[in-house]
């Protein structure tokens, strides 16, 4: 208790004056905005000069003049430190959330009540609104919290805390809980709008807080950020749209506007960190992502380098606008030449051996290690450790807003390969080079220094003007890095970093790369696009880069796939079923071209079926079914089809009916009805194609004979098929009756050679309606309003009258389905049952329902209708139904009544609800004396009459039991 009551006393004394009502805010934000809106370029600016760049401190690597990085200290990870304890401040500053973080705050407000039983304490975590609070500690230990905010366990901790949560919207009212358990001093006017935060009450225990007032931490989902390609806000952690949201924060950012900022560059940049990156052990993860707390009392230099190093990018003020690029490798579309140059090319080759590193180590935010800075694997290179003489040269990487090791390990990576891009340029360059801006990547071809479209990254560019007054002569003078596509390839080969250099070796001839073709699907902002992979492999050390172009066949003219030092190519929107030529050649740093290396390539894409169903599984619950599988992976996929058939062994999937047409993504369930046969599942993709092989369960077991069903009226319309046909037609054949779809066209009436006809010939048939009903012959009359059990029974086969007879074997007339070829799982016809109901007469002027599909359900009426809906997707096959039947089903019912007097006469029992039929009455009588009996009258599904009698035949009175059995219940 002593403990408890140090901290509560000493925790008394936070509790502030009740500040004014119009302030309730200034219980936590005091100074914490540095920046208005309309000051923040200049201030942030200062003297810079020209175009200016900020960038994650490790990739300074790729600056010359800054050869080895400036990384965040481990002072970098302040914004975890800031997250380990709630300490009392009521002037602390505001901070931003972005991703997911495990934090605390500052107790800004803490109360005793009930003589120090209950401490009351207010802790914000964001300065903003959040996504949602997900998880709660005390002390490191995960609590469990229910509903209403208390915490049950672990169980030291159940009914000694209580957890409330405020996401901090704008219109958030006060904390009605501590609003009337406060003394008075919180009050309705504490809203503290913009604020997430949390209000804990612990309640005295020394058993459960030996320690005194625990350490409270909270993992979160942080601030809702705008996204310029969708127009949205909502919650993400891509880093890009993070730094954007920290550019246009008015109040704790930058203040950018809308007009100083390139949204085409953010957009670009938010696609790449949304970029799935295959993980060695399974699965794949954004290419980059930002979760951490921005401390808003650093300067927003520091804070926007903190926030590039989760993405190892840059952001650049230029012309007045803010643009932004993340550490993925953009194939260049400039090249500069000597055309271009106005003075000579100064060139810097080598770092100097005390900024040289040949392996990365640092820490990140692991939340699997208490979300604490954490040891990520190394990224070491002994070709770097052997070509600096075996000298061991370490970079310590601090990533403060990366909680991923995979992602920790590709940033260091990036981090050590652009290092070993040495070679810096400053160029003196005339107006052609105008155009070109910070962060782009430009290939530079060079006779003298041996570069032949060698990739640079542009560092710096300042518009030059020399010469005199009279005569000046202007340019641009740019600062270039080395750079390759090999840096940001995380299985890139070392030893090609070294090799890329300029060199000028005594050859002539190169070979020619071998080509490998491949396509994929690849969503894009939900767009599902083919992209057609070129991987080339050479072996000829001298190829600085290769060449490819393509087309497609039926055209003349190629068009580039781009220049690249890598050897993977990409070609994005190419024609689905479309052949192209693809040609490509390697180019050594000479300028030396191989010969072409040729292929040709047809698109699959989106026409490939989707993949197969799989692990189809099926769970009965009374009437419904649950069919479960895996979802199917493919990012074309549309939906999911659902065909039911009743045969136990031998059920097709052709001759099976739709039950569910349309399951849609991301799905993998949907409730049926219990019925005895085989289920069907298919996958759909967007462009109507469906998987090859059906999915399939057979329910051997009529899940709704559970319940005792009597068998009202069953109505067979095979073999007559009397009922009202449209479109559809009546056929016998060898004793057989069936319905299909109604068919035209004679063929004596066809032209043409006979062995180009399809069809029956003998029948008749050709062309055949695409939908047709068949009604059925008459209705089902109740006599009043029942629930009812309605179940349809029917079986169908697929008749395909399209396909060549050429090669059929057998008797022409008894040609059925498909004589040429392999049998597939068609899609292309159906039948559905449908019901109408009504409550009214249905042998006067009744209101029916409209028609809906049904194979098993619980109908509430007195009069039902039926009709099949017979379909051909494509009007060359029919459905074909030859048994056709629905029956009418009620369960049994039980009723009783206890303790009736019946009085010495007849006594009248009325059911409160009457029977569609009486199966029985039981009567137990209390007490009855020797000679004493019973008799029944009247007995129908409405009552009964009943009078009891002595030994002398008189009616006396007595007591007694009914229990009466049947089914229906009259609504």
């Amino acid at each position: 208790m002593r403990k408890f009551l140090l901290a509560s006393t000493f925790l008394t004394t936070l509790v502030f004056s009740q500040p004014a009502a119009a302030d309730p805010v200034s219980l936590i934000i005091a100074g914490a905005s540095y920046f208005g809106a309309s000051a923040t370029t200049v201030a942030f600016l200062g003297s810079f000069v020209g175009r200016v760049i900020i960038t994650a401190g490790l990739t300074l690597a790729a600056n010359a003049l800054m050869p080895r990085p400036k990384t965040p200290s481990m002072s970098g990870m302040e914004g975890i430190q800031g997250r380990e304890e709630n300490f009392p401040d009521n002037l602390a500053v505001r901070n931003i959330v972005y991703g997911r973080v495990q934090t605390t705050g500052p107790i800004i407000y803490a109360e005793t009540t009930n003589s120090n039983q209950y401490l009351h304490m207010v802790v914000p975590v964001a300065g903003h609104e959040i996504e949602s609070f997900d998880e709660f500690y005390f002390d490191d230990e995960l609590l469990t919290i229910d509903g209403s905010g208390n915490v049950t366990a672990p169980s030291k901790f159940a009914n000694k805390a209580r957890i409330l949560t405020h996401l901090g919207a704008a219109t958030q009212a006060a904390d009605a809980t501590l609003t009337a358990e406060s003394n008075g001093l919180w009050t309705v006017n504490h809203t503290l709008s913009g604020i997430a935060y949390f209000y804990v009450r612990l309640t005295f225990d020394q058993n459960a807080f030996p320690n005194g007032r625990p350490v409270i931490k909270t993992v979160i989902k942080g601030k809702k950020v705008y996204d310029p390609r969708t127009t949205t806000t909502a919650f993400s952690s891509n880093t890009a749209l993070c730094l954007l949201d920290y550019l246009q924060n008015s109040t704790y950012g930058l203040g950018a506007s809308a007009s100083e900022v390139n949204m085409t560059s953010f957009s670009a940049a938010a696609n790449i960190c949304d970029e799935d990156v295959a993980l060695a052990a399974g699965g794949t993860e954004n290419r980059y992502e930002t979760h951490g707390v921005v401390l808003t009392d650093a300067s927003p230099k520091s804070i926007l380098e903190n926030l590039l190093t989760s993405c190892a990018g840059t952001i650049f003020y230029s012309s007045g606008i803010w643009n932004m690029k993340v550490a993925a490798y953009s194939s260049p579309t400039i090249t500069i030449t000597d055309d271009d140059m106005r003075g000579p090319i100064d060139v810097t080759t080598k770092h100097s051996r005390r900024d040289n590193f040949n392996y990365v180590k640092g820490v990140f935010v692991s939340p699997d290690q208490n979300w604490q800075a954490t040891d990520f694997p190394p990224i070491v290179s002994s070709v770097f450790k052997s070509d600096d003489n075996n000298v061991e040269s370490a970079l310590d990487l601090v990533l403060p807003f990366t909680i991923s090791s995979p992602m920790a390990q590709r940033i260091a990576k990036i981090a050590l390969y652009r290092q070993r891009q040495q070679i810096s340029l400053n160029l003196k360059c005339k107006l052609t080079a105008f155009r070109i801006e910070v962060g782009d990547v430009i290939m530079l071809t060079n006779t003298r220094f041996g570069f032949v479209s060698k990739p640079f990254e542009v560092m710096n560019y300042q518009f030059a003007v020399e010469g005199s007054n009279d005569a000046p002569v202007y340019g641009v003078d740019l600062m270039l890095q080395e750079t390759s596509s090999s840096v940001y390839d995380w299985s890139a080969e070392e030893t090609a970093i070294e090799l890329d250099n300029t060199s000028l070796p005594n050859y002539s001839l190169i070979d020619a790369p071998v080509m490998t073709i491949s396509d994929e699907l690849r969503a894009i902002n939900q767009d599902v696009i083919t992209v057609m992979l070129i991987n080339l492999t050479s072996n000829n050390q001298f190829i600085t880069e290769h060449e490819v172009d393509f087309k497609k066949t039926t055209d003349s003219i190629y068009t580039s796939a781009g220049k690249s030092s890598g050897t993977k190519f990409e070609v994005l929107k190419v024609e689905d079923g479309t052949s192209y030529n693809v040609r490509s050649r390697a180019i050594s740093s000479l300028g030396v071209l191989s010969a072409y290396s040729e292929a040709v390539y047809q698109i699959v894409g989106k026409t490939a079926v989707p993949s197969d169903v799989t692990d189809l599984s099926i769970n009965s619950i009374g009437g419904s079914s649950i069919l479960t599988w895996t979802p199917v992976t493919d990012l074309d996929l549309s939906h999911y089809k659902v065909r039911y058939s009743q045969a136990t062994t031998g059920a097709t999937y052709q001759n099976a009916v739709d039950l569910v047409d349309k399951v849609s993504r991301p799905a993998n369930s949907v409730i049926v009805p219990s019925k005895t046969g085989t289920y069907f599942v298919k996958a759909v993709d967007k462009l109507n194609y469906v998987s090859a092989n059906p999915a399939e369960i057979v329910l051997q077991t009529n899940i709704t004979n559970v319940e005792d069903l009597n068998a009202i009226i069953t109505l067979t319309e095979n073999p007559a098929f009397t009922g009202s046909k449209t479109n559809v037609v009546k056929i016998t054949e060898d004793g057989t009756s069936f319905i299909q779809l109604d068919t035209s066209t004679n063929f004596d009436s066809v032209s043409g050679n006979f062995d180009d006809a399809f069809g029956l010939f003998d029948s008749g048939q050709n062309t055949i309606a695409t939908s047709g009903y068949y009604d059925f012959s008459t209705y089902v009359d109740l006599g009043d309003k029942y629930t009812s059990r309605v179940t349809a029974n029917f079986n169908n086969i697929r008749i395909d009258y399209v396909d060549l007879f050429d090669t059929a074997s057998g008797n022409f007339d008894d040609r059925e389905g498909l004589f040429d070829g392999t049998a597939t799982a068609f899609d292309d016809t159906s039948v559905n049952l449908e019901i109408a109901t009504t409550d009214d007469d249905p042998s006067g002027s009744p209101v029916w329902s409209e028609f809906r599909s049904f194979v098993v359900g619980d109908y509430s009426a007195r009069a039902f209708k039926y009709r099949a809906h017979l379909t051909s997707l494509y009007g060359g096959s029919t459905p074909s139904i030859t048994d056709l039947a629905v029956t009418v089903d009620m369960p049994d019912r039980v009723i009783s009544e206890s303790d009736l007097v019946s009085g010495a006469g007849s006594y009248v029992v009325t059911f409160a609800q009457a029977f569609k039929g009486l199966s029985g009455i039981g009567i137990a009588a209390q007490n009855l004396v020797s000679g004493d009996y019973y008799a029944i009258t009247a007995k129908s599904e409405t009552g009964f009459t009943i009078v009891f009698r002595n030994s002398a035949n008189v009616a006396i009175s007595r007591t007694f039991d009914y229990v009466a059995k049947g089914y229906g219940k009259v609504i």
